[in-house]
């Protein structure tokens, strides 16, 4: 999931006025699983990353997330 995200973020995404993702997966507190297992953390390897992309600068980023949070 992480590359998915890394390679979303290389992208040029100027053509468009906002970025949505919508994430259905199992979780702890503050991480999402990706589908080999790791855990990937929500702000550090999703929303920073998210803000750090140079064409999604000054534009709204909506991210969904639909997993448990564990105990």
């Amino acid at each position: 999931m992480k590359k998915i995200i890394d390679d979303e973020s290389r992208l040029d995404h100027s053509h468009y006025d906002a970025f949505i993702l919508f994430m259905m997966s199992h979780g702890s507190n503050g991480h999402i699983f990706g589908n080999d297992g790791n855990k990937v953390n929500i702000d550090n390897d999703i929303a920073s990353v998210l803000r750090s992309c140079p064409s999604l600068v000054n534009k709204p980023k909506l991210v969904f997330v639909q997993a448990c949070r564990g105990l």
